[in-house]
């Protein structure tokens, strides 16, 4: 019996010890990465979640968007990746976070702006709506898209002023 336990526990020992060694292996290797690599490496864990997001991997997916911004937290992709999936699983709050993060980043990201605008009109939020469209229009004055995705919280609002302006200006612009 003592045989047999010996080498089972150096076995064990070995195999733990190997995989420390193994761990601290790739830990140096990632320290030594140029900006470009852990650019790369970031893409790579988005492009994976993307497919395991699409595979209904939702969890693996979360988790690999998450890590594609703890490399590069400028990976923008990333972040709207992890925004749609947390929508797509009504995960409203983590969606909303993760698009007003984007914002805080890249403040003119017009595909941050027509998420929280989705995300708040599906919550029956007009004044968050009208909030982020208000302020997507300053940057965008032609974005037909903010423009139909406003007239609707106008008048649940019965702001009808703001909303027939709106509404003329796509009317206007269907016209030519």
């Amino acid at each position: 019996m003592k045989k047999i336990i010996f080498p089972l526990l150096l076995a064990v020992f070995m195999s733990s010890y190997c995989l420390a060694v193994e761990d601290d292996d790739i830990y140096m290797e990632e320290e030594e990465m140029t900006i470009e690599d852990l650019e790369l490496l970031s893409e790579d864990y988005n492009e994976e979640g993307l497919g395991l997001a699409r595979e209904g991997g939702t969890e693996e997916a979360i988790e690999l968007f998450t890590e594609a911004i703890e490399i590069d937290e400028l990976n923008l992709t990333a972040y709207l990746n992890l925004g749609y999936v947390y929508a797509w699983n009504g995960r409203t709050e983590e969606a909303i976070a993760t698009f007003l993060k984007l914002l805080d980043i890249v403040p003119e990201s017009m595909a941050a702006y027509r998420n929280l605008i989705s995300i708040y009109g599906l919550q029956g939020m007009n004044d968050k709506v009208i909030e982020y469209g208000e302020k997507a229009l300053e940057l965008n004055p032609e974005d037909y898209t903010i423009m139909a995705n406003l007239a609707g919280p106008y008048i649940d609002t019965m702001e009808y002023d703001r909303a027939i302006a709106l509404l003329e200006k796509l009317i206007e612009r269907n016209s030519n």
